[in-house]
């Protein structure tokens, strides 16, 4: 319920700012020329940022996730799967006592 109410403030905002920003703009791409609402322009320019910040960090994570795999395995092989119970004395039993 939380996600569409964040959704929807979202979208209201959008539209809020598309309202007030439907000036149409110029933008060059030196091999081309587009003109596009400048609403459009910020929001593929954020969108563009957001997408290049996660390809800068995946190799970072990708790094970490094979690192913690390789301490995962290597902890399993020092862990004996099914470690046997301390064992006790018998209640009575003549090695724990004098």
């Amino acid at each position: 319920m939380i996600r569409l109410l964040i959704a929807l403030v979202a979208v209201v905002l959008g539209l809020a700012f598309h309202s007030r920003n439907h000036e149409t703009v110029r933008v060059d791409l030196y091999l081309a020329q587009l003109d596009a609402p400048l609403s459009w322009v910020v929001v593929a320019a954020l969108m563009g940022g957001a997408a290049l910040g996660a390809l800068a960090v995946l190799p970072g994570l990708w790094l970490k996730h094979r690192a913690l795999q390789r301490a995962q395995k290597r902890v399993s092989l020092l862990t004996p799967a099914t470690s046997p119970p301390p064992s006790q004395p018998a209640p009575g039993d003549a090695s724990g006592e004098r």
